[in-house]
């Protein structure tokens, strides 16, 4: 990078050099927003901002290009010299440039002034020593610097072209690399080979800049008391939590994990255990086997499950963990909360009254029937015939009670059962602007 600028058009930073390409890079958000590469064979190596146009210089070329400011694209080709391009500036409707001839080699004596209004070249500029960088006061819009390489310094008017003023003077360095004057126009200051910079004044206590404001720093952190990790009287509460929210603000520290953490994975489904699939008998597509496992429906286990062997032996002799702490008690024992129980002792571990309840019908069907010794309630009697009927008063009950779905909907509660979706359809009718996941039923602010 060899020159950089503002563009007062966009706000954004133009940046150029000894390449083809001029960057233009937003330093509000740190990003690159363009990458121009428009003129073949061309360098942006020297930046001046125009009212009208961005002016970049060419330097191997000698030519300037006045470019858009919004689009950056070259409008204006001007070939300034047939050499090197060594500076230029602009200045109201003055683009003065200084170079060397292409031929000779030889630095070119004369400034080239254009108007850039009509575009259009005017009467050069002669100097007296060999122009190597020139700048423009600031509050003279006619006087021009120019300096040497051998650290001459002359000032030159462009209004009295015919009878130009000569003001020269010496700098008290040699091989001079670089110019600048203040915004003040009280300044100059001139950089050279030794890496040291001389300052030269109008007045005795010079203004650097008159529209200066004071900087305006950040606030400073405050640091927490110093705090012993192995000392065991140390309050650990007056350190903050990061991961909880702060105030304005709706996110926790666990959103921000990587990509490769908030993957869904599921567990692999297990095989089919062999045994079953010897005595699978398939009609079409549809396979029929014998559970030889004496699990439930729906049930399987996983190869990774660690059971314990007592509880793994119980349940292949179709008993469960509740067995052992009834043996010994009397089935018809009010107490024993199997109370009641005949038949198989799998039906032990079921209390009473969640058992599931015979409905029997006279001979007059439900025409001389007593629905008020089967139900109590104030809903409806449903049928208990098929195998999940046991679920028909739970589905009920959320449906029409609004105190218990409030609870549960506060709680979140929510889980992937038989009731989904009568949660689904609460949540439309009670709660008609959340949304709700089908996945898991989970509110998508949580």
């Amino acid at each position: 990078m060899h020159s950089l600028m503002l563009n007062n058009r966009t706000g954004r930073t133009l940046m150029g050099g000894l390449q083809e390409k001029l960057i233009d890079y937003d330093v509000g958000t740190s990003k690159q927003f363009s990458v121009l590469n428009d003129v073949a064979d061309g360098t942006n190596a020297i930046l001046r901002d125009h009212s009208r146009f961005v002016v970049s210089g060419d330097v191997p070329s000698g030519r300037v290009h006045l470019r858009d400011p919004l689009t950056l694209k070259v409008v204006h080709t001007v070939d300034a010299h047939s050499g090197v391009l060594s500076d230029l500036d602009v200045h109201g409707h003055h683009l003065v440039t200084c170079g060397s001839h292409a031929v000779s080699r030889a630095p070119d004596r004369f400034l080239m002034v254009y108007d850039l209004r009509m575009i259009k070249a005017i009467s050069p500029i002669q100097v007296m020593l060999i122009p190597y960088q020139l700048r423009f006061l600031p509050s003279m819009s006619s006087r021009i610097v120019v300096m040497s390489n051998s650290g001459q310094v002359q000032l030159v008017d462009t209004a009295a072209l015919s009878t130009p003023q000569m003001s020269m003077f010496q700098l008290g360095c040699n091989m001079t690399m670089s110019l600048d004057i203040s915004p003040s126009n009280q300044c100059m200051a001139f950089g050279d080979a030794s890496n040291s910079v001389h300052l030269y004044s109008s007045v005795a206590e010079p203004m650097l800049n008159p529209y200066a404001r004071d900087s305006e720093f950040a606030d400073p952190i405050e640091h927490l008391p110093p705090m012993d990790i192995c000392d065991q009287l140390a309050i650990y509460a007056s350190v903050p939590r990061p991961h909880l929210p702060t105030p304005g603000q709706n996110s926790y520290l666990s959103d921000y994990w990587p990509e490769r953490f908030m993957r869904t994975a599921y567990r692999p489904t297990p095989e089919v255990d062999p045994e079953i699939l010897k005595t699978m008998k398939v009609v079409g597509s549809i396979g029929y086997a014998r559970n030889i496992t004496n699990m439930k429906r729906n049930l399987v286990r996983y190869p990774n499950f660690k059971t314990r062997p007592e509880f793994e032996q119980n349940s292949r002799n179709g008993r469960g963990s509740h067995h052992h702490h009834n043996q010994g008690m009397d089935p018809e024992d009010p107490n024993n909360p199997a109370g009641g129980a005949t038949g198989s002792t799998s039906m032990n571990i079921v209390p009473k009254y969640y058992r599931k309840v015979a409905v029997k019908l006279s001979k007059m069907g439900t025409d001389d029937f007593d629905f008020d010794r089967y139900n109590r309630t104030g809903f409806c009697g449903l049928e208990a015939s098929l195998p999940n009927a046991y679920c028909n008063a739970m589905l009920q009950i959320l449906y029409f009670r609004l105190a218990i779905f409030q609870c549960v909907n506060k709680k979140k509660l929510f889980k992937r059962t038989e009731t989904s979706f009568v949660l689904y359809d609460l949540t439309r009718k009670f709660v008609p602007y959340r949304v709700f996941c089908s996945s898991n039923y989970r509110t998508n602010d949580h």
